[in-house]
Formats: C-alpha cells, sequence, structure tokens
C-alpha cells in the first residue's frame, strides 16, 4: 500500500534534487549582489578621496645652504712719513720808515684850509671857502710832488691859475695851483716825491693880492681835505 510522503520528505527529495540547483543559484546571485555593491562604494569613494588630495597642499622645508663670509683682508696702515719742519725764514732787516707824503714847498703857511667856515679874502674882498692851504715862499721856488703818482691834469684855471694834479690812486688827488707857466710836467708822466711839478708863480687871480704862495690842496674823490692832515707838521 503506497503512502504519501509527509512534508519532512518532501523537503529532502527537493533539496537533492531541483532544490539543490536553486540553492546554488541563490548563492550565485548572493554573491554577485554583494560584488556589487563592494564595487558601487569603492566608486563613490574615490572622487573624495581625488578632491582632498588635490586640495591640499603639500610643505616642503628646504634648509638653504649657510655659505661661510670671508672675512675682509686687513689692509696694513701706512708707515708715516716723519714731519719735517720748516726751516724758518730769515727775518728781513728792520727798514727805516719814510713818510709817504712830503711838503711840495718849504715856507710858511698863511691861509689854512676851511671849507666849513667862511674865511675873508683880501684880494677879491670878500668871504669864502678855502679848499687847501697857501705856503708862502718866494718866486722861482721849485715845486715837488708831495708822493708818488701819475699826473692826471694839467691846465690854466682862470681863478687859480696854472694848475697841476696827480693821481696818487684809490681816488687821492694832490693838486698844485698858483704855479709859473710851462710847467715842466704833462698827462701821464709818473712822479715821485722828489719830482718837480712846476714852480711858484703869480698866476692865480683869486690870491694875487697875497704874496707869492703855493696854493696845494688834496682831494679823496670829490670831497676836499686838510692837507695836513697827510703832510703833518
Amino acid at each position: 500500500m503506497n503512502q504519501k510522503p509527509n512534508l519532512w520528505q518532501r523537503a529532502v527529495e527537493f533539496v537533492t534534487g531541483k532544490g539543490f540547483y536553486l540553492a546554488v543559484l541563490v548563492c550565485v546571485m548572493a554573491i554577485g549582489l554583494s560584488a556589487y555593491f563592494l564595487i558601487q562604494g569603492v566608486r563613490s569613494t574615490m572622487p573624495q578621496l581625488a578632491d582632498k588630495a588635490a586640495s591640499s597642499t603639500a610643505t616642503i622645508t628646504v634648509t638653504p645652504k649657510v655659505v661661510p663670509t670671508p672675512r675682509p683682508t686687513a689692509t696694513p696702515a701706512p708707515t708715516p712719513s716723519p714731519t719735517v719742519a720748516p726751516t724758518p725764514a730769515p727775518s728781513a732787516a728792520p727798514q727805516e720808515t719814510v713818510a709817504e707824503y712830503s711838503w711840495p714847498v718849504s715856507g710858511t703857511v698863511i691861509s689854512t684850509f676851511s671849507v666849513e667856515a667862511l674865511s675873508y679874502n683880501d684880494t677879491m674882498g670878500d668871504w669864502r671857502t678855502h679848499d687847501g692851504v697857501d705856503i708862502a715862499s718866494s718866486l722861482g721856488t721849485r715845486v715837488q710832488a708831495t708822493a708818488k703818482g701819475v699826473v692826471s691834469q694839467v691846465y690854466d684855471d682862470e681863478v687859480m691859475g696854472v694848475t697841476v694834479v696827480v693821481d696818487h690812486g684809490n681816488e687821492l688827488y694832490s693838486v698844485y695851483s698858483n704855479l709859473a707857466e710851462n710847467p715842466p710836467v704833462k698827462v701821464g708822466d709818473a712822479v715821485a716825491s722828489d719830482t718837480v711839478v712846476g714852480e711858484i708863480g703869480d698866476t692865480a687871480v683869486a690870491e694875487s693880492g697875497k704874496e707869492p704862495h703855493l696854493h696845494f690842496a688834496m682831494y679823496e674823490g670829490n670831497d676836499a681835505v686838510n692837507p695836513e692832515e697827510y703832510l703833518g707838521q
């Protein structure tokens, strides 16, 4: 008598029969799904790792090589030359002091220098200034230059007569008036303190009432100065 197989027997028959192949298929599918999900997980992680690697900055420390600085070579100090004391120049022998200006003629002063106060003129009969000194001496007495210089003018003045002017430099001039005709110097002549520039005459109309004399004046530029300040006594 045939009996129907129970549930356990059917399961055994399925597993040992067609069920074996079904179980193998299920295992293969499970392995395939696991491999699929594993590959997907790796792919999703790779871009993040690449971005992180690209954004990170690598720090490289380079230690410079220290090159020693050469020490400067000391230059030997120059040997000082011995100091030679200069030989003193021999002292000049003392020279005799000579007056720079001298009286142009010997005689007596009969009229003094007066430009700030008026003085009476006997010839003209009036009061007027006097730009020099009148030195009385005889007619024909030779008149010498008071100092070295150059003759700058020789002329016949209508009031003061024959006149010679000597330029002593630095705008200092000496003026010799009331001279005789034809003085022995001309413009441009160099003169010394003993050079004769003329003789005492009577050519000064304004002073013809006085005894024979030399009218002697000195000028600094255009200003008359007292000749006695240069000549002394």
